[in-house]
């Protein structure tokens, strides 16, 4: 059986990305994926105990999600950004805001839908270790793609394009919009959501036009 980390290798080694960027985003989804897994083992065990109790534990465990995934925005943001530029200018009020907005979303998503699993009693889906790693993967992606948006406009880009990822897997509204430009700060249509960039769930995108997605953003030249 193949290790995570080899796994994750494998599914960003398919994107078409530059090989640093492949390196980095692997380093990032490895780190968040071990947070989550120290985190769901005490989650399973407050649910298993009592599940009223979990819910009242929930503002815990939120918080720290949350703060593991600041922890990785401080460490690595920055990091990501200068892989698209050169510059180093000051991030802008959108990157700022959406930065923001994630942390705050991200580890209220994950918990509304761990209490459904809970409440279900689908303990072995909720806290699983291939849920920690699709977490990871969608989250990061997500957040480097956020990132090379700031990198493009950073170096004066005014437009983006939509790059689908092209095998079978492929969803058919990613194919469709393969190739579709936009300009920096107007999001691309992708079946009936709206998105900045791919993975993005900032403007109430759809879980099925995000999770797993490999598709990339280019600038326009």
């Amino acid at each position: 059986m193949m290790k995570f980390d080899e796994l994750n290798v494998m599914w960003i080694g398919q994107m078409e990305l530059s090989a640093e960027e492949k390196l980095v985003r692997i380093e990032m989804i490895s780190a968040f994926e071990t947070e989550l897994n120290k985190v769901f083992p005490s989650m399973r065990q407050r649910a298993e105990e009592d599940k009223e109790r979990f819910t009242l534990f929930s503002a815990v465990y939120s918080a720290i999600i949350s703060s593991v995934f600041i922890q990785l925005v401080n460490e690595y943001f920055r990091r990501c950004v200068n892989l698209h530029t050169d510059k180093t200018g000051d991030i802008s009020d959108y990157s700022r805001k959406w930065l923001e907005m994630r942390s705050q979303q991200l580890s209220k998503e994950i918990l509304y839908t761990t209490q459904n699993y809970v409440d279900n009693n689908r303990l072995d889906n909720a806290f699983s270790q291939s849920r920690a790693r699709t977490i990871s993967r969608t989250e990061i992606n997500s957040l480097c793609e956020c990132a090379a948006l700031e990198g493009y406009y950073q170096s004066g880009y005014t437009q983006k394009k939509w790059k689908s990822f092209k095998d079978e897997k492929t969803r058919e509204t990613h194919r469709t919009a393969d190739g579709q430009i936009r300009n920096l700060f107007e999001p691309f249509s992708v079946g009936d959501s709206l998105l900045m960039f791919p993975q993005d769930s900032s403007l109430g995108a759809s879980a099925k036009e995000i999770v797993n997605c490999r598709c990339i953003m280019l600038p326009v030249i």
